[in-house]
């Protein structure tokens, strides 16, 4: 399936039901609606590509689901609700996809490969650069990668770190904060609702490029908490009116399972 812009679909439905919920202020409401029409999206979708296709379609209805965009009209607006819900609202949808079609996305099938790859004691390094196959673990209140990283685009991040089986695990974060204040930031890690690492980065020495290292006992998403975020345009250091945080470089993950643990570069 090939079009030259944006794909949009469109159900067709007696009466227009859609126009009995479009003024609804109940916001679970309206988030289950938004689910099941992704659903018959992917329903669709489904019954004019190849299975081996199906996978990726679940990647663009996703993506017509959650991201915004000039001209398109989202029902439920799951980032606007924080990088929380936006992460709990792919996670439905994507348990929503494999019990009623058996589809996995394909950037979940990835994710699922690299957690085997860890669960059976390798030493996993993601880059999280433009191009890289490692941008799959950016969930929620991340930016587009560049060259050399991915800012966060907001005051919570999201990583959906491949851990699957028994842990524990221990993580190295490569990255540095923008340098954009004369005053301490604090960064903390957390899963599930638990802090698990925090980073100072004090005014006298914002650039501090130590990785962030901690463990983890049990999978779940981690979150990057930085309620400095800040836009360079209101600083007035360009145009750019994104909330940036930090630059993620690069994740190493590893079991523990392994042996002493080290911050070293792995070998090539």
């Amino acid at each position: 399936l090939s079009v030259p812009d944006t794909l949009y679909f469109k159900r067709g439905h007696a009466g227009e039901t859609h126009l009995v919920w479009e003024h609804s202020a109940d916001d679970a409401q309206r988030r289950g609606i938004w689910l099941e029409w992704g659903c018959g999206m992917l329903e669709a979708v489904m019954s004019v590509t190849p299975p081996q296709e199906h996978g990726r379609m679940f990647d663009v209805v996703l993506e017509r689901l959650t991201v915004a965009r000039k001209g398109r009209w989202l029902f439920y607006d799951a980032r606007a609700a924080g990088s929380r819900e936006a992460t709990a609202f792919r996670d439905d949808f994507s348990r929503l996809a494999q019990e009623r079609y058996g589809i996995v996305g394909s950037a979940d099938s990835l994710l699922e490969w690299y957690g085997g790859l860890v669960s059976g004691n390798a030493r996993l390094q993601l880059v999280t650069a433009a191009g890289e196959p490692g941008k799959v673990i950016l969930g929620s209140g991340w930016s587009v990668p560049e060259a050399n990283g991915v800012w966060s685009n907001d005051t919570e991040a999201v990583l959906r770190l491949p851990l699957v089986g028994s842990g524990p695990w221990k993580c190295l974060l490569y990255l540095i904060p923008y340098p954009a204040t004369d005053s301490d930031r604090l960064l903390v890690a957390l899963v599930g609702g638990r802090v698990v690492a925090e980073r100072n980065y004090p005014a006298e020495a914002p650039h501090s490029r130590e990785p962030l290292e901690f463990t983890i006992d049990a999978p779940g998403c981690l979150v990057l908490a930085m309620p400095w975020a800040v836009s360079p345009r209101k600083l007035g250091h360009s145009e750019d009116d994104r909330r940036l945080g930090v630059c993620l470089h690069r994740v190493v993950v590893e079991r523990i399972a392994n042996g002493p643990f080290t911050s070293e570069e792995p070998q090539s």
